[in-house]
């Protein structure tokens, strides 16, 4: 059942993102017995972009619209 006209509710996109690099982590770990260095230093990165992004989108946080506003100019 679409929610809004998506097949998903938006605010779970980041879950299927998650799913994907969780499979090559797992990929790794079956193959090599170890976590690939990429995953290592850009999953910490990734996550935090992830939480502010959810957090500004989720509290429609007002300095924002200020920061969307200079980008599009």
């Amino acid at each position: 059942m679409a929610v809004n006209g998506h097949l998903i509710d938006p605010r779970f996109f980041y879950a299927g993102v998650d799913l994907l690099i969780f499979l090559g982590v797992a990929r790794d770990l079956m193959v090599t017995r170890r976590v690939h260095t990429v995953y290592l230093y850009g999953l910490p990165a990734l996550v935090v972009s992830q939480i502010s992004i959810a957090y500004t989108y989720l509290h429609r946080l007002p300095y924002w619209i200020t920061v969307a506003h200079i980008i599009l100019r």
